[in-house]
């Protein structure tokens, strides 16, 4: 394999073996901090099983201020750099040849550095260096041919003893040729063919194999340029001599057997003692490299544990804790102890009962922390507060929007400065830097105006009723120490903070179907600054349709008020299940208004329930409940009339259904309201808006929002008084049937006739007349023993000498009933039908 040499212009340092166990594998420092482990063991980056290489044997780490670094971390056959032993510490150069063990011992690991250019402890590679080249090296063991068959040796005959030998000269041994001349004495011939060199035969069906690399020298042999070492030279033994036998081996005494046998054995057990002992935990980085007491740092390696409890993280000669553990990383706290090593190089190691691991190293740094400003809405000229950590020292600044501060005072803890000259906007807001030294904390954020400071609205439009947040700063977080106005009209305040108002949009004095009104909080004895407006929404119907919402109490903040475009409808001192008083007046206001929208489209009355007292929908769910509180606050309620009211929870719950059910009435079904007249006075105010509409589009067609959009001012009081102020006294129900009534009327054998009834108080007596017309004759008689109880109408006629009573029933804006001959009658004489008109 050819590995071009693209180091010059690579980024990481890398280490080549270059012999056995592993000839041309590569280890490559990835990052600066991080850290290899070279050894014999699994869990190594870097594994290399051999003689003189223990389980744990170096460690090359990446510093980035001193370059690649190689450390022996103990090993028994040591590590050797260029042929000099080293120890921990050793900055390595572009070049460098490792050898972990002697590097003359075949039992050792030899290593190549290779560093980029643009390291910083690496000097530059000459673009003129010739490429590296990996090579696979291999041998064949050698096959000799077969020899030729020794010729048959004549039996010895009878000679007389020889004279001494002559002494043996050795001489070069030169090659033969490859076939004896004819002549030749074969037993010459075959022992001149055991001199000849050895031929290169390849091995059967295949190619001659290179012979194998010897690696006993520490010169790498990937490398081009190496000089490759001869093995033992080859070595020939002289021709055997007739006669002379070979010299036999001397025998090995016992005891070195024994001793020999015991190295072996000893040096077994070792080995696999080595390889089942847990090796201790190994660690490739501390991140990040600079850190503050109590900060969090991640130490990664291998080896580490899973259980927390069992770790051991020291910094220098301090302990951190240890806050999560995996086998590769654990989270650990940095001690506050260190606060006082400011800039020292700590180092950094991890214990696990399988040992202790490698040492790598941090900086502890002291940095400021503002946490925030007090207050965090100014003008130029005035005074802030930075609260925070860390904040004194030398030298310190502040700046605001890019202008330096004045600092007034510096502590560890806060630090006051005066706001600088600016252009204010108001609700702008600018940055606040402070630095100590060299060392900047995080920016706070200053806000230009006046507290209190409203500066955003969410959302920004909507009609009545619409739940919204204004947010700002400078609020008060007691909900009834902050008044919310929107344009002139105050708004229910449900909850508060110091930054933010949760409130609910009121009606507002505006006809526009929208209109901007100013939003403006007033806390803290201050009113509040900033351009904050608010979209006040109306509906755009041509017929008024009341909706529901929830109002505050200007003069007592554990009331609310459910209301509509009109006005007051509820009065609410009880938050029974709700977090407030207001809060259960939003839900009162939501069930109401779910009610009236099904009402729009099917019959619906309202009823009185008594266990507990409430206001239900006619076989259906109940919409309000009057609790002994809310009786109580009609005796405290805002306006001044209604001081010293008292009701019961069930005569409440009552009035309650008659307010109800009149604006169901009148404003859904499109009819005359009559149940509030009934227990009171006051209900007239409906009454009358109804006339008004029946004289300007007619009944069936509802009421204009013209005539309440937005309501007079008379219109406004009569609405308020109806609600607020209980019925007293005795029943005014006949207040239900007085006014101008026009109709027909029909008597067996006369046919119909137009006729006009009038019903008047007169004290507590109901009175009145029948106004009738025959031809050109207009005739009008006094009503006599005129009665209506529980919605039932009965009075007398007598005209001509006779009598006739009407007995009718109303509903809505209509009476109609029948006539008969006496009170006592049953049988009907005739029917009348008359509808209210004014």
């Amino acid at each position: 394999m050819r590995l071009t040499d693209s180091f010059k212009d690579a980024t990481h340092p890398t280490l080549i073996v270059t012999g056995p166990p592993r000839d041309g594998t590569l280890l490559t420092l990835d990052a600066p901090g991080s850290e290899r482990v070279l050894g014999a063991s699994p869990d190594a980056h870097l594994r290399l099983e051999a003689d003189n290489v223990d389980t744990i044997h170096a460690r090359v780490r990446w510093d980035p201020a001193r370059g690649v670094i190689l450390t022996d971390v103990g090993s028994a056959a040591g590590s050797y750099v260029n042929g000099e032993r080293v120890g921990a510490g050793h900055t390595l150069q572009d070049g460098d040849r490792i050898s972990l063990g002697p590097p003359g011992s075949k039992a050792s690991v030899k290593l190549l550095v290779r560093l980029p250019a643009n390291l910083g402890a690496a000097p530059a590679v000459s673009a003129e260096a010739p490429p590296i080249i990996l090579e696979d090296v291999s041998v064949t063991p050698y096959v000799a041919p077969a020899a030729a068959p020794a010729a048959p040796v004549p039996p010895p005959a009878a000679v007389a003893a020889p004279p001494p030998p002559a002494p043996v000269v050795e001489e070069p041994v030169v090659a033969a040729p490859s076939a004896s001349p004819a002549g030749t004495d074969p037993e010459a011939a075959g022992a001149t063919e055991s001199l000849r060199p050895l031929p290169l035969v390849p091995p059967p069906g295949g190619e001659r194999r290179r012979p194998a690399p010897q690696h006993s020298s520490d010169i790498p042999s990937i490398v081009t340029d190496r000089v490759r070492e001869p093995g033992p030279a080859p070595t020939r033994e002289a021709p055997a001599r007739r006669g002379v036998s070979a010299p036999r081996l001397p025998s090995i005494p016992r005891p070195v057997l024994i001793g020999l046998a015991t190295i072996v054995v000893a040096g077994l057990a070792y080995f696999g003692y080595s390889r089942s002992r847990q090796p201790p935990p190994v660690i490739s980085s501390v991140l990040p490299p600079y850190v503050e007491p109590g900060q969090t740092v991640a130490i990664a390696g291998t080896g580490l544990g899973t259980a927390a409890d069992a770790i051991t993280a020291r910094f220098g000669d301090q302990t951190g804790q240890v806050t999560s553990a995996s086998d590769t990383q654990i989270s650990v706290t940095v001690p506050a102890a260190l606060a006082a090593k400011e800039g020292v190089e700590i180092p950094v190691s991890v214990e696990t009962r399988t040992g202790r691991s490698n040492p790598l190293f941090l900086r502890v740094r002291r940095v400021p922390h503002p946490n925030r400003l007090e207050p965090d809405v100014a003008l130029p000229g005035q005074e802030v507060t930075i609260v925070g950590e860390n904040l004194d020292g030398t030298p310190l600044s502040v700046q605001v929007a890019g202008e330096t501060a004045t600092v007034r005072s510096a502590q560890a803890d806060a630090v006051r400065l005066i706001v600088p000259s600016l252009t204010v906007i108001e609700g702008r807001g600018v940055p606040v830097t402070l630095r100590v030294g060299t060392q900047a904390g995080r920016a706070l954020t200053l806000i230009l105006g006046r507290l209190p400071l409203v500066t955003e609205i969410v959302p920004n439009a909507g009609q009545a009723g619409e739940t919204v947040v204004v947010r700002g700063r400078g609020f008060d977080a007691d909900p009834a120490d902050n008044a919310l106005l929107f344009g002139d009209e105050p708004a229910l305040v449900l909850a508060a903070s110091t930054t933010e108002l949760k409130a609910v949009t009121p009606a507002g004095a505006n006809t526009g179907i929208q209109t901007q009104v100013p939003v403006v909080v007033k806390a803290h004895s201050g009113t509040s600054s900033g351009s904050a407006q608010f979209t006040l929404m109306r509906p755009s119907t041509s017929v008024f349709v009341p909706r529901f919402f929830a109002a505050p109490v200007s003069s007592a903040t554990d009331q609310a008020l459910v209301s509509t475009l009109l006005g007051p409808v509820l009065l609410l001192s009880d938050r029974e299940s709700a977090p407030s008083v207001g809060e259960r007046a939003v839900r009162v206001a939501s069930a109401l208004n779910a009610a009236f929208d099904a009402a729009a489209s099917r019959p619906m009355t309202l009823e009185t329930r008594d266990s507990p007292p409430s206001v239900a929908v006619s076989g259906g769910s109940v919409l309000v409940t009057a609790t002994a509180e809310d009786a109580a606050g009609y005796g405290r309620g805002p306006d001044p009339p209604m001081k010293g009211q008292r009701t019961t929870p069930r005569a409440l719950a009552g009035f309650w259904t008659a307010l109800l059910q009149d604006q169901l009435t009148l404003f859904i079904q499109h009819q005359r309201p009559s149940r509030v007249l009934e227990m009171s006075p006051r209900g007239k105010a409906l009454v009358d808006l109804y006339a008004e509409a029946e004289r300007r589009v007619g009944a069936a067609s509802g009421v204009p929002a013209s005539l309440v959009n937005p309501p007079s001012p008379a219109q406004a009081r009569a609405f308020r008084e109806m609600a607020l102020m209980l019925p007293a006294g005795p029943s005014s129900a006949a207040a239900a049937v007085t006014g101008r009534w026009e109709g027909m009327m029909e008597e067996t054998g006369s046919g119909e006739r137009p006729i006009k009834l009038r019903l008047r108080l007169d004290g507590a007596r109901l009175a009145g007349s029948l106004g009738t017309q025959a031809g050109a004759v207009a005739m009008e008689v006094p009503l006599e023993s005129v009665t209506y109880e529980k919605g039932v109408l009965n009075f007398v006629l007598a005209s001509g000498g006779s009598s006739r009573t009407f007995r009718g029933t109303l509903q809505g804006s209509t009476i109609s009933g029948t006539l008969h001959r006496s009170a006592a009658d049953k049988e009907p004489i005739g029917r009348f039908s008359v509808r209210y008109s004014e």
